[in-house]
């Protein structure tokens, strides 16, 4: 019994805080109540001799509505319909290029352009690129690389390309030095038929410090080609010269040093002609991607090369 004493009395003072608190607020606030004693006499008592509501009529109608509640308003209808949302994005056509596109760059993504990509994801990606080789939009994607003529200026391949992936042992030897680190990678192709293959470097040690302008150091490393049509998508490569350019150190400028280029011998196989061993094949070609396969020599894959165009506008790259 007094267990039950103590509760009605809980129950009391906590309606009496909410009737405290309602009592002076205007009288379309609370809801339409129905109440079978309601009569002129009660409608009177719920007023003060000032105007003001009653807080003890307040607080018995609180109570009354705990214990039996009679609302005129009636209660709400839940639909369960489900409620319309916004349409989802339309897909894109399942085997469609901008959806191998897609597959593509996700895989190059997790496997640091390839420095640590598995057997596993290698394969996959290597399917994905002989999926989007079937779908490439040009006919002849390597015409005009010879450079523009007064026939046509319209050349797929020019522009700067940034590395995304590549599976030749020659770029991916560039990991395992213990003093540099290799940064990013571009082949310029922005005045054709010269194509300059680029290649920033930084000190190893400095992924030991946190990323900091003041401490950033880089070397780039030019390698100066020229390019002849083949075919349709072949292009051969005439190597010219190597240079290397002095970016910054520990932050500050030092482009004003001398920046040596050493030319290469001209050597009749590796001049470029039908002959020649260095070329490249391209793969696939649009507006923001180009894969390019390397010719390959006796005991080694040439290797396949995924790059994405820069824009200029988001991406200053000062070649």
């Amino acid at each position: 019994r007094m267990q039950r004493e103590g509760v009605w009395m809980l129950l009391q003072a906590s309606l009496a805080l909410v009737a405290s608190a309602t009592c002076f607020a205007p009288l379309h606030h609370l809801p339409a109540i129905r109440h079978s004693s309601a009569s002129a006499c009660t409608q009177r008592s719920f007023l003060s001799q000032d105007g003001r509501r009653n807080p003890r009529f307040v607080l018995r109608m609180q109570i009354d509505d705990v214990l039996s509640p009679q609302w005129d308003d009636p209660m709400p209808q839940w639909d369960d319909k489900p409620t319309k949302t916004q349409e989802p994005a339309s897909e894109m056509p399942k085997g469609s290029a901008a959806e191998v596109k897609q597959k593509l760059l996700y895989a190059c993504g997790l496997c640091d352009r390839g420095f640590s990509a598995s057997m596993k994801e290698r394969n996959e990606i290597g399917a994905l690129i002989n999926k989007l080789g079937t779908l490439s939009p040009l006919d002849a994607p390597s015409a005009g690389i010879d450079g523009p003529t007064l026939e046509s200026d319209d050349i797929p391949l020019r522009g700067v390309w940034r590395l995304v992936y590549t599976s030749a042992i020659d770029v991916l030897n560039l990991w395992a030095s213990p003093l540099a680190s290799v940064g990013p990678i571009y082949q310029d192709i922005s005045n054709p038929p010269v194509i300059v293959n680029v290649i920033d470097q930084t000190p190893r040690a400095l992924s030991l410090l946190p990323p900091s302008k003041d401490l950033e150091s880089v070397l780039r490393l030019k390698v100066g080609t020229r390019a002849r049509e083949r075919g349709p998508a072949r292009v051969g490569l005439a190597f010219e010269s190597i240079q290397v350019e002095p970016k910054n150190f520990f932050g500050q400028d030092m482009s004003f040093l001398p920046s040596p280029s050493i030319p290469l011998p001209k050597i009749p196989i590796f001049g470029g002609g039908d002959d020649s061993p260095a070329y490249f094949d391209i793969v696939y070609l649009d507006e923001d991607l180009l894969i390019i396969k390397q010719n390959s020599i006796p005991g080694a894959d040439g290797g396949i090369f995924v790059s994405t165009k820069v824009n200029p506008a988001t991406e200053p790259v000062p070649l």
